[in-house]
């Protein structure tokens, strides 16, 4: 029992310092952002990565959620159903990611003009597209390593997205001088190189098979928790929008400066 208990708390803790790291990176680039960046620079940054956040809740479908509770409806001696199974969630969501980014590139300049972001907004949107697909490709080898119970290699991957966010931004930024389109840059880099780390890692868990049983049965659980959480950025995101919206870039920086320290 003790054993277990102690188990169980050092995974909660990887898992939670995971998160903490992601949310520390962006609180420590904050200077950097408000000594580099113009105050409309800042406010169109903060527009596009709200936009990110919603179109990564859009391409992921929910379908990581779905792969972990179909995951356990196999047992152990279960590998190659296992194997089979986290194909299947790999495939669906590339041909998915796809289609749903690609229409989000080719509606850059589209989708800056609503979000009141002048240029290089269409660029910033572009850049910010093929980072999400790249972070949503990676969901399921972050999945697989949670249910693999590899909290060590989870954190690991955290660590190096933090660690190389906080080495890249700063350095596109500052050195290079390349403003705002260096922050998403830095972004892009960082999903690419983490995501190769998570196939690494997890590579011997995918192969070319395909279960439409599980497939179905994935995308429909997933589905059922996506409503979820599109309504959830709506609640948590939105207002930025609207302070654009009826304000300018300006107010947009300031209240994304509070949002991050709160």
């Amino acid at each position: 029992m003790l054993i277990h208990a102690r188990k169980v708390l050092t995974h909660s803790f990887l898992y939670a310092a995971s998160n903490a790291m992601a949310v520390a990176s962006g609180l420590v680039l904050i200077p950097f952002y408000t000594r580099h960046l113009s105050i409309e620079e800042f406010g169109a940054f903060s527009l596009v990565t709200t936009f990110g956040m919603f179109l990564m809740y859009v391409l992921d479908l929910g379908l990581p959620t779905g792969f972990v509770r179909r995951y356990y409806t196999y047992n152990s001696d279960d590998r190659m159903q296992r194997i089979r199974l986290a194909s299947t969630v790999f495939w669906i969501l590339l041909v998915t990611s796809v289609v749903l980014a690609s229409v989000s590139y080719a509606s850059a300049d589209y989708i800056s003009q609503m979000l009141l972001v002048a240029f290089p907004g269409a660029y910033l949107v572009q850049l910010m597209t093929v980072a999400v697909f790249v972070t949503t490709l990676s969901g399921v080898s972050q999945s697989l390593l949670r249910v693999l119970e590899q909290p060590g290699r989870f954190f690991g991957l955290a660590a190096l997205k933090g660690i190389g966010v906080l080495i890249m931004v700063p350095t596109l930024l500052v050195v290079y001088g390349r403003g705002v389109e260096g922050i998403f840059e830095a972004q892009l880099v960082i999903a690419v190189i983490v995501a190769i780390g998570g196939w690494l890692l997890t590579a011997r868990f995918y192969g070319f098979t395909f279960s439409a049983v599980d497939g179905r049965a994935v995308v429909t659980m997933g589905l059922l928790f996506w409503p979820a959480m599109i309504l959830n950025w709506v609640i948590d995101f939105s207002d930025m929008y609207f302070v654009r919206y009826f304000f300018d870039l300006e107010q947009v920086a300031i209240y994304a400066v509070a949002y991050k320290v709160a």
